[in-house]
């Protein structure tokens, strides 16, 4: 799961390079993890990304949610675009979603396992054998 969702962001990084160009330096391209809080004694970390074009995007590993898009504006102003909160603490309270994408499982996934690109992956069943992916 972690792996699909570096190959989205990566793949958000590279169309955002068809944008406008701004001045940034080449070596702005970077990944980096923080930690950010706990959720049910496991780490909660927020990965940022960023492209030598200036576009900056925060992703945890709390759901996947994006909680974090900076773009350039036709006057290369950069702004976030995402409607969202600062910190894990607002996410865990209840929300309408903000951040959250769904992707090619987006309703439940039976049995709680999948296999994608041939690949077993087992999830975390919830309270029955079929755990909804919005939760």
């Amino acid at each position: 799961m972690k792996n699909i969702l570096l190959i989205l962001c990566a793949m958000i990084l590279i169309v955002s390079g068809c944008m406008q160009k701004i001045t940034v330096p080449v070596s702005s391209n970077s990944i980096v993890r923080e930690s950010w809080g706990q959720s049910d004694s496991l780490p909660v970390e927020l990965v940022t990304l960023t492209n030598k074009n200036g576009m900056i995007i925060k992703i945890t590993n709390y759901g996947g949610i994006l909680t974090y898009v900076a773009v350039p504006d036709k006057n290369d102003s950069i702004g976030n675009v995402v409607l969202g909160f600062d910190n894990l603490e607002q996410y865990k309270q209840e929300h309408p979603y903000f951040g959250s994408f769904i992707g090619r499982y987006g309703n439940r996934i039976g049995g709680a396992e999948f296999r994608p690109m041939k690949r077993f992956t087992l999830l975390q069943q919830i309270t029955d054998p079929i755990p909804c992916t919005g939760e």
